[in-house]
């Protein structure tokens, strides 16, 4: 049965070896030599272990003792964790947080903005979650606590949703060495409806509710960015692929930019990081956002897709 008092024990003991002497943990723990020494004969008794060599000059840990401090330093860890949690729950701070993000959101920079932000805020856990816009809307539209980072369309529903725009990523017209368009010098805008388009979506395909970059002569559907990477390097057809994706294929010689006389400039895909709009942020959301933002500016290199 656990001692009542099991963790200012663990305290204590942790504290003398650290300190190398009870009198050095005594003036530490602002108690008297006596206490320290008293609470430590408790902990060994309760534990019907020696922790302490005490036949020296300070005392030494004995091997029972250094494995009852890795045990003593987890509990401590957790402890610290579970007080840290509370203060910032009591403060208004999340002890969770759930991102919901769009399946070619800048990895790279997701994940350095999240390792920094842990520095701050160690206490708050998170719950990364890929999906497509029309979900995160759904659950944001019900009232979910999450913040998406999805790519912005036309046609986003604004009255239950609040944001900003958080990133954005160049696409590039893309198809395989092999491809006739890749084959055929600058061409017309009008030829791509000639030839099959790729496009990444979570939904069947619908010629009704695409944007410009879309066209409708021979459309597939494709809800993976490596499946789309994949079909693309295969041959079966072209498609706007964001630079961070691409960049790696065409450097391969597996992908090349096709040459299209009527793009000047590459189109661009912005990210925006998303909420439902009846509940305000709270500064670690913010700060996260800023971070993620600033990552984002400096990340040329986000994905990378293996594609063989």
């Amino acid at each position: 049965m656990m001692h009542p008092n099991l963790f200012d024990q663990l305290r204590t003991f942790q504290a003398v070896t650290e300190c190398g002497s009870f009198s050095a943990a005594a003036k530490e723990l602002n108690k008297t030599v006596s206490a320290v020494t008293y609470t430590i004969s408790q902990l060994e008794s309760q534990l019907a272990l020696t922790l302490f060599d005490r036949s020296g000059y300070r005392p030494a840990l004995t091997d029972a003792g250094k494995g009852v401090l890795r045990d003593a330093e987890m509990i401590s860890r957790k402890v610290e964790r579970l007080s840290a949690r509370a203060q910032a729950m009591t403060a208004d701070e999340p002890a969770n947080l759930t991102l919901l993000l769009a399946v070619t959101f800048p990895e790279e920079a997701l994940a350095q903005a999240l390792a920094e932000f842990a520095q701050s805020y160690p206490h708050i856990q998170f719950s990364l979650i890929q999906c497509f816009l029309n979900d995160a809307i759904e659950q944001l539209s019900e009232g979910s606590e999450a913040i998406a980072l999805m790519h912005l369309r036309d046609h986003m529903p604004g009255h239950r949703i609040d944001g900003r725009q958080i990133a954005m990523r160049d696409q590039i017209l893309v198809a395989a060495p092999t491809h006739a368009l890749a084959n055929m010098g600058p061409f017309a805008l009008l030829e791509l409806d000639n030839h099959r388009q790729i496009i990444l979506s979570h939904m069947p395909v619908d010629t009704t509710r695409y944007d410009y970059t879309v066209h409708t002569t021979d459309l597939w559907s494709v809800n993976s960015p490596h499946l789309l990477a994949q079909c693309l390097v295969a041959g079966a057809g072209w498609s706007y692929v964001e630079r961070t994706i691409a960049g790696p294929l065409l450097d391969a010689g597996k992908l090349v930019k096709l040459p299209c006389s009527d793009i000047n400039e590459n189109p661009s895909q912005r990210y925006a990081a998303i909420w439902s709009a009846n509940r305000n942020l709270r500064e670690p959301e913010k700060h996260l956002l800023d971070l993620i933002e600033e990552k984002a500016a400096h990340d040329g290199t986000a994905a990378t897709l293996n594609v063989g």
